[in-house]
């Protein structure tokens, strides 16, 4: 009897402190943080030991309904900033997994883990967190039914180990990428998802089965979590881009060359607002990071369809997508943005998106693009006087050359600002003018200060530019008509100037234009 007892007692020692054998669908529960975590792929730190395992999974693929071939624990731990999901993936021939190595986002079919999160509980949108054995991440946003948008990326971190039976992942995800209320006690959707490479095998934790769709609303409950305060983020990101190019003055002579600066500043925001809403907005923004479109050739009388891939048109955009009949994939969306900012660039935009409360979600999306200049063709220039004033304001703000013909006689119009590189204040004006951040600038201020900075700056413009006028290089705006007349144009405009002036030059002849706005006077051709 003795010897009974002391056996028993010594099974009683040696059994876990977390008894797993939990079933599918189950809840779990989170524990809070109260050591160091390592980011390393192991579940080695005391922390771990703290928060009760779970091991409730079933097959997905092949075998539907059966037991997993392999164990999977996991655990969850969270703080004021984050939260941890440590798997670990136990397998019985550890040397056939697959671990290759990828692109973030677009990772080769291997061995691996996913981390499924409805943090505002809606059972409707969800946060899908992925890492394959190698350590390569994947994200993306679940919505609807089974709706998934792959462009949105968040800011988390992640790591895998090697284990002699199998592997273990490390999830750390910033509460700040996540929305959810600020109830003192919560309840979050959860779920994780197993792959294994060599069987094509799927398991999950929660009984959902292949083909079922609902996987949001099936997410099982993460409890245990209290204390916990959405983390108000607030992000800046200011950018700076300077260029700098010697081109020729003309398009038809490599010499002589003019020095041409350019510069781009702009501001991306990024902030929290209460509970689910979150605020994104961007001045004069810069796409250069953006993975370049693949190469199509449209031999249809339709337009091409791109992806999306610009970060400010991928995130929170879940609710502009259209509504998706039982059992099939929306075939329309609200709108295309990929046409936002095709034709001119975009000054500024702003969106706002996200939950109000429990059964209300907003979604507000605004752009202000920098307006194009409508084409010559809308002009017809053959009606006397009809293109004295299109022609000036063409000039003043396009800085281009169009053609056109006027009574059998071919017509060319040109600014001219590129003709006369002595006058570098205006140059430098020029450039700082027609730089989009200064545009957005003005536009974004009241009208009357706006006018009082444009004149202030015209007037400190007079003196020079005017003095550089009473010197019109003549040699150089002969040399250029001539050229110019050589192929085939019988007149030659320039503007730029505001001089009224007239010379013949062998084969036609060159006119500089008086100012538009002080003479009001038409020209006759």
């Amino acid at each position: 009897m003795r010897l009974g007892l002391l056996t028993a007692a010594l099974l009683a020692t040696a059994a876990p402190a977390t008894t797993l054998a939990a079933a599918p669908g189950d809840p779990l529960r989170a524990a809070r943080r109260t050591g160091e975590i390592v980011l390393d792929g192991r579940l080695e730190e005391p922390a771990w030991d703290v928060a009760p395992a779970h091991d409730g999974f079933f097959q997905s693929f092949p075998k539907e309904g059966q037991p997993p071939s392999e164990r999977t624990e996991v655990r969850v731990l969270y703080d004021d900033r984050a939260l941890y999901v440590g798997i670990v993936c136990h397998d019985s021939r550890p040397a056939e997994i697959a671990r290759p190595l990828g692109r973030r986002d677009n990772a080769p079919y291997g061995d691996a883990v996913v981390v499924l999160l409805d943090s505002n509980h809606d059972k409707r949108t969800a946060y899908w967190f992925k890492l394959n054995a190698a350590g390569v991440q994947e994200d993306a946003l679940l919505f609807g039914e089974d709706e998934s948008n792959a462009d949105w990326d968040a800011v988390w971190d992640g790591a895998t180990a090697t284990l002699p039976d199998g592997w273990s992942a490390e999830f750390h995800i910033p509460l700040s990428v996540l929305r959810f209320s600020g109830a003192r006690d919560q309840v979050w959707g959860f779920a994780v998802k197993r792959i294994l490479a060599r069987s094509r095998e799927e398991v999950m934790s929660i009984p959902l089965k292949r083909g079922e769709r609902g996987m949001v609303a099936r997410l099982a409950d993460l409890t245990g979590l209290t204390g916990l305060e959405p983390v108000q983020e607030l992000s800046l990101t200011p950018y700076l881009a300077a260029r700098a190019s010697w081109r020729p003055r003309t398009d038809q002579e490599a010499r002589p060359r003019i020095f041409d600066p350019s510069g781009d500043l702009g501001l991306d925001l990024r902030a929290s607002l209460g509970r689910g809403l979150a605020l994104q907005a961007t001045v004069n923004p810069d796409f250069g990071q953006v993975e370049a479109d693949q190469i199509m050739q449209n031999l249809s009388t339709f337009e091409l369809f791109f992806p999306e891939k610009r970060p400010f048109f991928t995130q929170g955009m879940d609710l502009f997508q259209g509504l998706s009949p039982n059992d099939h994939r929306s075939p329309q969306q609200l709108f295309y943005s990929r046409r936002i900012g095709l034709d001119a660039p975009i000054l500024g935009a702003a969106k706002l998106a996200g939950r109000v409360s429990d059964t209300l979600e907003v979604g507000l999306l605004e752009a202000v693009v920098m307006g194009a200049a409508a084409p010559a063709d809308l002009v017809d220039f053959r009606a006397p006087g009809a293109w004295a004033g299109a022609v000036s304001a063409a000039f003043d703000v396009t800085s281009t050359e169009f053609s056109c013909s006027s009574e059998g006689r071919r017509v060319l119009f040109v600014h001219g600002d590129g003709l006369n590189d002595r006058d570098r204040k205006y140059r430098f004006w020029r450039w700082l003018s027609k730089s989009a951040p200064v545009r957005a600038t003005m536009r974004g201020l009241p009208s009357a200060v706006a006018r009082r900075l444009v004149a202030k700056t015209e007037r400190g413009l007079a003196d020079t530019n005017f003095r550089h006028k009473s010197r019109i290089p003549e040699e150089a705006v002969r040399r250029y008509a001539r050229r110019r007349i050589a192929e085939g144009y019988d007149l030659v405009v320039l503007g730029h100037f505001h001089e009224a002036r007239t010379w013949r030059v062998d084969g036609g002849e060159v006119r500089l234009l008086e100012a538009w706005f002080r003479s009001r006077r038409i020209e006759w051709l």
